[in-house]
């Protein structure tokens, strides 16, 4: 197989794989991939979106990557991240962990002991007026973070096998209810607005359309000129359902 082959067999990007199942014959070789791209960084603390410490509920951004990183986290700073690469399985965590005593173990938000090596999700964004990329990362044993990802993940995987491999969605930064045995409260929920297809010539720069972003509350004020992209349709429930029917 020749180089011009392979890399048009390599995946788009990591909404192609999923590090917990190995991906067959990567062989190691595939490209590493930096835990984070962005340039400011999302939070979500009930019921509010920040980035970089300033409020953006209802921002609205492309989300155009998905990440993976291992940690190992200390006293409120990582030790050590090891960055997973395309195609890349998980670490055993279980028995990173097993092998650091106890007594070194941080104190989780419970109150009680955390294991220190953790796998981070991080969801890449990019603002369509601007080019400003935002990361989002966070814990995947955080059940309202990891709600709203997989939520988003599994609605890509249907609209891709619709539209093709190449469309991304827009989201709204928005939250909603979820019931804890500690009562109810907000967890993060990325709202689809539209579905975006970058130019032709790759890259953020070379996108092509005349699809223009509504008025958003924003975090960050810019004066730069607004950035195009392809409008996609979103799919409708017979697309969906293929040749089944709906049983009723």
């Amino acid at each position: 197989m020749n180089e011009v082959m392979k890399r048009q067999n390599q995946p788009r990007d990591n909404f192609d794989y999923d590090p917990l199942i190995e991906y067959a014959g990567s062989g190691g070789k595939d490209r590493p991939v930096r835990s984070m791209q962005g340039e400011t960084k999302l939070k979500f603390v009930d019921p509010d979106w920040t980035a970089d410490g300033i409020p953006c509920n209802d921002r609205v951004l492309v989300c155009y990557e998905r990440n993976y990183a291992a940690i190992h986290w200390g006293d409120g700073a990582p030790i050590e991240v090891r960055v997973l690469a395309r195609g890349e399985p998980a670490p055993d965590l279980k028995a990173l962990n097993a092998v650091i005593p106890k007594e070194q173990w941080r104190d989780g938000f419970n109150g009680q002991p955390e294991p220190p090596w953790q796998l981070q999700r991080v969801l890449e964004f990019l603002d369509p007026e601007t080019a400003e990329r935002l990361s989002w990362p966070a814990n995947v044993t955080v059940a309202g973070s990891s709600r709203a990802a997989e939520e988003l993940e599994g609605r890509i995987k249907i609209v891709r096998r619709l539209r093709g491999e190449d469309v991304y969605p827009r989201v709204r930064l928005t939250h909603r209810s979820m019931p804890t045995k500690f009562g109810g409260r907000e967890r993060p929920y990325l709202e689809i607005v539209g579905w975006v297809r970058f130019g032709a010539h790759g890259g953020l720069e070379a996108i092509e359309s005349n699809i223009q972003p509504e008025t958003q509350q924003r975090c960050i004020g810019s004066t730069a000129p607004d950035t195009a992209m392809q409008s996609v349709s979103e799919p409708s429930l017979s697309e969906e359902m293929g040749e089944d029917t709906v049983p009723f």
